[in-house]
Formats: C-alpha cells, sequence, structure tokens
C-alpha cells in the first residue's frame, strides 16, 4: 500500500503520522520509502530521503512498486490515479491552535523540535495580527476543500487522521501497525515552543475565533472545535 499523506498549512501533527509510517515501511521493503512533496506547486516534485539534493518528478509514485509514504502541504501535486493508494488528510479539530503554532514556527524559524537549539536567535514575545490569523485559517479551510476534492475525482475518500487522536487510533485509521521501534514518534514531534507563552495577545486571537466557531463549523471539511 502507498500513502499520501497532506496537511495544508502545517502544524496538524502530519510528521506524528509520516514519519512512523515512513520508518515502518523503509523497514518492511529495505529502502528508505519516504518522498517530501516540493512546496512550490509550479514544480511538482518529490525529494526523496536519503537523496536531499536530487529531484524527481511526481510521475515516479505512478510507476512506484513497494509501498511508499508521501508528504506534503501541496495538492497540486498528487498521483493521477488512486489504485494502491490510501489519502490521508491530516488536521486538528482545534484549528486555531494550528494557525497560532504556524506563526510561532515563522517568528523563530524553528519548525521541527529538535532545530530548537539551532535556532538563530532568542524567540522574544511577539503580537500577532487578526488580519494574518484570518488569512490562515481561510488557507486551512480552502486546503482541506481541495485536497478533499482532488481525492474524489479519483475515485476516493480521505482518511482524516487529527493531532487529537492517540497512537492506536492512527494505526487503526490506517490499517497500519508501526514498528514498535516508531513509538518514540508519538510524542517526537511535539513543539518546545508554545503559542501560549510567546504571542502576547493569544487570549484575544483564541476569543475571537470562538466568536466566529460556529461559522468555521460549517465550512472546513473535518470536525472543528
Amino acid at each position: 500500500m502507498k500513502y499520501y499523506i497532506y496537511s495544508p498549512i502545517g502544524r496538524t501533527g502530519s510528521k506524528r503520522i509520516f514519519n512512523p509510517l515512513a520508518d515502518t515501511i523503509t523497514a518492511e521493503v529495505g529502502d528508505p520509502s519516504r518522498f517530501t512533496i516540493h512546496g512550490d506547486p509550479s514544480r511538482c516534485t518529490l525529494l526523496k530521503h536519503a537523496q536531499p539534493n536530487i529531484e524527481h518528478d511526481i510521475s515516479i509514485l505512478e510507476t512506484w512498486q513497494n509501498s511508499v509514504a508521501v508528504h506534503s502541504h501541496n495538492c497540486e501535486c498528487m498521483p493521477r490515479l488512486s489504485s494502491g493508494w490510501k489519502f490521508i488528510l491530516s488536521s486538528r479539530k482545534r484549528k486555531i491552535d494550528a494557525v497560532l503554532s504556524k506563526l510561532v514556527a515563522k517568528q523563530s524559524d524553528i519548525h521541527h523540535p529538535k532545530m530548537t537549539k539551532r535556532k538563530r536567535e532568542k524567540l522574544c514575545p511577539f503580537e500577532v495580527s487578526e488580519l494574518e490569523v484570518s488569512g490562515l485559517l481561510e488557507k486551512y479551510i480552502a486546503g482541506e476543500f481541495a485536497f478533499v476534492e482532488k481525492v474524489k475525482s479519483l475515485g476516493a475518500i480521505p482518511i482524516v487522521i487529527y493531532m487529537e487522536d492517540s497512537f492506536d487510533t492512527i494505526q487503526e485509521k490506517l490499517d497500519k501497525q508501526f514498528n514498535k521501534a516508531t513509538f518514540i514518534h508519538d510524542i517526537g514531534t511535539i513543539s518546545n515552543l508554545k503559542a501560549v507563552d510567546y504571542i502576547t495577545n493569544y487570549d484575544e486571537i483564541q476569543a475571537m475565533y470562538d466568536e466566529n466557531l460556529t461559522d468555521y463549523q460549517k465550512r472546513f471539511y473535518t470536525e472543528t472545535e
């Protein structure tokens, strides 16, 4: 089985799905079976683990014979056929938390917990723009629906996995048992930089989100809290 994991704006726990899945598959097939989609939709290329400087055309996925895991924030680049694929939509139920985490990552230039010690300078508390927050929420909504429509056009239905899902639930939804050695990924991608500790208008942004929650619940494809 081949797995395509999509996270619209990032910060949805997609690496918590991708990393143990890719590591498990690699152990099974004896090949680093993990690709990352290039962020620029106009290029539509992939990077293969252990080959960081070699870009592959998206068409490689159509002839790939073994199991493989693909991680993407760009649903413009997808396989053209659904046969043999499971399409996973990674999301959070509390959408504002993904947005604020995204803004902390942007401000700190730290996108993975292990990179925290290598950040360029100390992260100081900062205020976020309500306009930027609203824009990211709209991008999140659009990204979810674009992916779902792409998957449905291939004759498939996406599997939705939430950051709030337990590790056991993730494996049940994928119908795939992870190697025990990969269980470190259950908490291995939790950020060390919490939005509540750095965003000075955190409470105001949360309140703004809650005031519009009913509208967001109608517009997001996935469950929204």
